[in-house]
């Protein structure tokens, strides 16, 4: 078990040639955002949280958000009022994100 997880810790982050997140990444931050915002799981902060939660997992994987201030306010408002999908989310978060840069 160790073994495999040091194995996977160097593995290197899925990337697209164009250097914007994969599909599958942007799949998983979106339903971050769209789960923990649809099932309120805390009496405060959901929307918070979600946003924390979806934009971690993107640093973790190797990209970051180009989206605004507003952008990212009015990404979380209409999650959290049912208004996307998180397909449409998904979307949004490919078209996005840009890679890190290596140290």
């Amino acid at each position: 078990m160790k073994e495999s997880w040091n194995r996977l810790s160097r593995s290197p982050r899925p990337r697209t040639e164009a250097g914007c997140c994969t599909q599958r990444s942007s799949n998983q931050a979106a339903a971050y955002l769209f789960h923990l915002c649809a099932n309120h799981p805390f009496v405060d902060g959901n929307k918070r949280v979600a946003f924390a939660a979806m934009e971690t997992f993107l640093r973790l994987n190797g990209f970051r958000l180009t989206l605004s201030d507003d952008e990212a306010y009015a990404l979380s408002m209409r999650a959290a009022r049912g208004e996307m999908r998180k397909e449409a989310i998904a979307v949004l978060l490919k078209r996005s994100t840009k890679a890190l840069e290596r140290s």
